[in-house]
C-alpha cells in the first residue's frame, strides 16, 4: 500500500476534483489563501471605510457651555463616556466586517483548495462569514473598554496599541484558518489552519504598528483605528496576508504532508 509521497497520482475521493500530489496539494493551499488573503484585506477596507466614524462623535469633547462658562469634571467624563460608547461600537463594526470578509474568503479558498464538488462546499465560507464576523466585533467590545482604561493619549503608546491590535486580530485570524480548514474538509486540517491563521495574524498586526509608527507617525496607527485611510487599509491587508500565509504553513507543515489525503488509501494498491 502506497502513501500520497509514493504515489503522485493518487486522487481524492469522486467528486472531490483534480489529483492531488504533494506538490499538487501545496501549490493549491498556498495559492489559495493568498489570493484569499489578500482579496479579504481589500474587501475588509471597502466594507470599513464607510462605517468609518459614522457613530463616533467628534474627537475632541467641547467643556465650554453655552452661556460661556465651563462644563464641570462630571459633565466632562459624562461625554467622554458617551464618546467611547460610539467609538466602541464604530470600531466593532468595522472589525466585524473585516473578520466576516475574512472567514468568507478562507472558507471559499479551503474549498476551492481540496478541489470539492461536494454539495458541502457551503460550508466553509458561511461559517466564516458568522464565525469571523461575531468574533471579530466580540473582541473587539471586550479589548477596547480594557484599552481605553490603560491607554493615555497625550503619550500615543505603541505597546498599548499593539495589545489591542493584536487581541483583536488573533480572533479574526482563528476564525479565518478555521472556516479555511471546514472549507477544505478535513477534521485535522481546522485545527492546525486555526492556529496557523492566528499565529500570522498577530504577526500581521505587529508589522502593521511597527511600520506604522515608521512611516505613518502622525496617522495614529496606535489608536484602535488609525487617522487615515491609507493606513487603515494597511493594517487590514497586513493582518490577513500575513493570516493566510500562517494557515497555508499549518496546512502545510510536515505532519500534514505525510498524511494521506482522505480517499486516496482506497486509490492506491
Amino acid at each position: 500500500m502506497s502513501n500520497l509521497h509514493d504515489d503522485p497520482a493518487a486522487v481524492s475521493p469522486a467528486g472531490d476534483g483534480p489529483p492531488a500530489g504533494p506538490l499538487h496539494l501545496r501549490s493549491r493551499v498556498g495559492i489559495a489563501a493568498l489570493a484569499a488573503g489578500v482579496a479579504a484585506g481589500l474587501l475588509g477596507w471597502l466594507l470599513g471605510e464607510p462605517i468609518h466614524a459614522r457613530f463616533a462623535p467628534p474627537k475632541f469633547v467641547n467643556t465650554a457651555s453655552s452661556t460661556g462658562g465651563f462644563l464641570d469634571p462630571a459633565e466632562v467624563y459624562k461625554l467622554d463616556m458617551a464618546k467611547q460608547r460610539a467609538q466602541i461600537r464604530d470600531a466593532c463594526l468595522v472589525f466585524g466586517a473585516f473578520g466576516a470578509a475574512l472567514g468568507m474568503a478562507m472558507g471559499l479558498a479551503g474549498g476551492w483548495a481540496r478541489g470539492t464538488g461536494r454539495a458541502s462546499a457551503w460550508k466553509g465560507p458561511v461559517l466564516g462569514l458568522a464565525l469571523g464576523g461575531i468574533a471579530a466585533a466580540a473582541a473587539t467590545a471586550i479589548a477596547l473598554p480594557i484599552y481605553y482604561r490603560v491607554h493615555n493619549p497625550d503619550t500615543n503608546d505603541l505597546a498599548v496599541g499593539l495589545m489591542l491590535q493584536v487581541a483583536i486580530s488573533a480572533a479574526v485570524g482563528a476564525a479565518g484558518g478555521t472556516a479555511f480548514g471546514v472549507g477544505h474538509g478535513r477534521r485535522d486540517v481546522v485545527a492546525r489552519a486555526a492556529m496557523g491563521g492566528l499565529l500570522g495574524a498577530c504577526a500581521g498586526a505587529m508589522a502593521y504598528e511597527l511600520l506604522g509608527a515608521i512611516a505613518f507617525p502622525l496617522d495614529e496607527t496606535s489608536n484602535p483605528i488609525s487617522l487615515t485611510s491609507r493606513t487603515r487599509l494597511l493594517g487590514r491587508l497586513a493582518v490577513a496576508t500575513l493570516a493566510s500565509a500562517g494557515l497555508a504553513w499549518g496546512v502545510l507543515d510536515r505532519r500534514a504532508e505525510s498524511d494521506p489525503i482522505p480517499g486516496a488509501l482506497a486509490h492506491s494498491s
